[in-house]
């Protein structure tokens, strides 16, 4: 199996962070939320993760070349979109470089699925993973027929309300001339808001009667805003338990939390949902449901819901924050 993941757009939500190193390479839970992603695909064996890339595409590059998966390798390809003309588009730079069935997967999003829903399918051309949700309004809502084969697609329905929703996991047969349908729906000028989205390739393949099913999502966490990510760092923190390899003097720890070799922590108290990167630096602080990045100085500060980047320096401060790299908070 193949997965692709584009990972090309700009993650103006989560700036300022955003500006100094791309959205996937963002920490979350000890990890970057690529490295949760990839992480996640153990159970598949994938044997090409084919990466779409652009915004500073030479970091993701770098980051992959050093990034060691849990339990298995893979090979890594790229593929550069100039341009920011949608998911769809992104996809269809992709076709000649898979040789296998193949997944698509978005890199802000995490999720968890039983693997055999997908490894086990035989008589389909492809599927989509659903959630049962009170309103489908925000996302794509999905039709089945009496056999349980997707008959209908449609992206943010204006009647909201319960339904399957589309949670932006995929798989195909490389049978299913996914590609021929996403070259039909850019040869067409069927565009939304500028760009090409898989939506229209996904609705034209239904129409035409190639067979989709579903798949139960289990979970699925968004990573792409501040809040978002978070909400996921606290659920991936409570999953995997606690993890403290800091220098940690007269200080107390509430678990769950995620301390890295080489952090120091002094008359503090951190946690909970709390994840401190290497080489930081913190002194008489309080810290709850934050990310801190590598290098970054906390002292005399009080932080809850907040995401501190790399290098920052932040003193005697009492409340949220949403600091990038490199930058200085000094409230003295």
């Amino acid at each position: 199996m193949d997965v692709i993941i584009p990972l090309a757009g700009k993650g103006t939500r989560l700036r300022p962070h955003t500006y100094s190193k791309p959205k996937p390479l963002v920490k979350v839970a000890g990890k970057t939320i690529l490295g949760q992603l990839i992480n996640q695909l153990k159970p598949y064996s994938p044997k090409n993760i084919i990466f779409v890339t652009r915004e500073m595409e030479d970091l993701v590059k770098s980051y992959i070349t050093n990034f060691k998966p849990d339990g298995f390798t893979f090979n890594p390809k790229y593929v550069t979109q100039e341009e920011p003309l949608g998911q769809a588009h992104a996809l269809s730079l992709t076709k000649d470089l898979v040789s296998d069935d193949f997944m698509v997967l978005w890199s802000d999003t995490l999720f968890e699925v039983e693997p055999r829903l997908i490894l086990d399918q035989k008589e389909v051309d492809g599927m989509i993973g659903v959630m049962k949700i009170d309103d489908v309004s925000r996302f794509a809502k999905i039709g089945l027929d009496k056999d349980g084969f997707i008959n209908s697609y449609v992206e943010k329905p204006t009647e909201g309300g319960p339904g399957l929703a589309s949670m932006g996991t995929y798989y195909f047969k490389k049978s299913s001339k996914l590609f021929e349908y996403i070259d039909e729906i850019m040869k067409s000028g069927n565009k939304t808001k500028g760009e090409f989205y898989i939506a229209d390739a996904l609705a034209l393949m239904i129409k035409r009667g190639i067979k989709l099913k579903t798949f139960t999502v289990s979970l699925w966490k968004d990573c792409g805003t501040i809040n978002s990510l978070l909400d996921s760092n606290s659920y991936l923190l409570e999953k995997a338990g606690s993890l403290n390899l800091g220098e940690t003097k007269n200080s107390v720890i509430i678990p769950p939390v995620y301390i890295e070799k080489g952090a120091k922590i002094d008359y503090s108290v951190i946690g909970p949902n709390v994840s401190i990167a290497l080489g930081c630096e913190i002194k008489g602080a309080v810290i709850k449901n934050s990310i801190i990045d590598e290098e970054a100085i906390i002292e005399n500060a009080a932080l809850e819901n907040s995401l501190i980047g790399k290098k920052a320096l932040v003193r005697d401060n009492i409340r949220r924050l949403n600091v990038s790299d490199d930058s200085e908070i000094d409230f003295e």
